[in-house]
């Protein structure tokens, strides 16, 4: 997340310019939305608030799970129905499920390393 968020810093686009900024492609802005959702269920409430703080300091609990456990390769019920709209992969919707942190890290990596995501051409470079 965080070498997209620095190339978007850097000027590249993370919408799908192509679809005419209407909001109903999947693009970098959706992954990033989706990471911080994900970061924020998935960490530990270590300031008491209502959620997950999002903390991923050296002695952050959050930390110690494996890539392989299902907390990292399992997509977060937010809605109360069970993990659902996820796959195909459709644009964020805060309400909504969240994809697995091997999803959304996969699809990152193909946005930083490709500038596409699902093959689209987003970043400029």
């Amino acid at each position: 997340m965080l070498g997209s968020w620095l190339n978007y810093q850097s000027g590249n686009p993370v919408v799908d310019l192509n679809e005419g900024l209407a909001g109903d492609a999947l693009d970098t802005q959706d992954m990033i939305n989706w990471a911080i959702d994900w970061l924020q269920h998935r960490t530990t409430n270590e300031d008491a608030t209502a959620g997950g703080d999002g903390s991923l300091t050296l002695n952050a609990a959050s930390l110690k799970f494996l890539t392989t456990s299902p907390l990292w390769t399992q997509g977060i019920d937010v809605n109360g129905g069970g993990v659902t709209n996820i796959s195909p992969v459709p644009f964020f919707d805060e309400t909504g499920d969240i994809p697995s942190g091997a999803t959304i890290r996969s699809y990152l990596n193909e946005y930083n390393e490709d500038g596409t995501i699902l093959g689209v051409h987003i970043a400029l470079e």
